[in-house]
């Protein structure tokens, strides 16, 4: 299994092609299923990546998250504060088109949750398992 770290933990991630992909002004809504996991890459600089497991609330599956720096800060902050993340709507949306001018907004709303959270986090788990051994069979950094 994928090594799960705390948030207080977390140092800013890259980016990646395997998940779920921030798009410029759309809206993505989430709810947080795993702690952070560090991660393989396919790039040889990229030595610190976490991902999260979330529930994409919009295509109603589980998807793996990078955490970019202005969530990886939210997300921060309610781990400080104990949240039950099945009751947390995460609303994500994006500005830009580079590296340079690309901005991150993050809400975090309150939410009814999923009934069937725990079986979603033991996919999300899963999921980042099966894609993080892809990723190293192809010569990716071992984490």
């Amino acid at each position: 299994m994928a090594e799960q770290v705390a948030y207080a933990d977390m140092k800013e991630s890259a980016g990646g092609k395997d998940f779920h992909k921030f798009q410029t002004d759309k809206d993505s809504n989430f709810i947080v299923l795993t702690n952070p996991c560090s991660f393989p890459s396919t790039l040889a600089d990229v030595k610190d990546r976490y991902v999260i497991g979330v529930w994409n609330l919009l295509e109603n599956r589980v998807q793996i998250c990078d955490l970019k720096k202005t969530i990886l800060k939210m997300l921060k902050k309610y781990s400080a504060e104990k949240i039950d993340w099945n009751k947390l709507r995460i609303s994500v949306s994006r500005k830009g088109t580079t590296k340079n001018d690309t901005v991150y907004t993050v809400v975090g709303f309150p939410f009814d949750g999923i009934s069937d959270y725990p079986q979603r986090q033991q996919e999300a788990v899963a999921l980042i398992d099966k894609v993080a051994l892809e990723i190293q069979s192809k010569g990716g950094n071992k984490q």
